[in-house]
């Protein structure tokens, strides 16, 4: 019977994602909340200037670009 109950390969397909890709969703959705607390301690208004950079992204996309190389560098 446990041969029944456990798989015999390694799972590398859930519902047609790789595992893989779950891994890195589950680290990146990690490093985004770590990151968001981490500048709380700076921001006091960080969900309007989060928001304020949503809009920027969608409306403004050169400024938005730019933004990021800055960040980058």
């Amino acid at each position: 019977l446990s041969g029944l109950l456990s798989p015999s390969q390694k799972v590398t397909h859930v519902a047609g994602i790789k595992t893989e890709q779950m891994t890195n969703e589950v680290d990146n959705e990690e490093r985004i909340y770590e990151a968001i607390e981490r500048l709380k301690a700076y921001d006091d208004q960080l969900a309007g200037d989060l928001e304020l950079l949503c809009e920027m992204a969608e409306n403004d996309k050169m400024q938005f670009n730019f933004l990021l190389k800055m960040l980058r560098k």
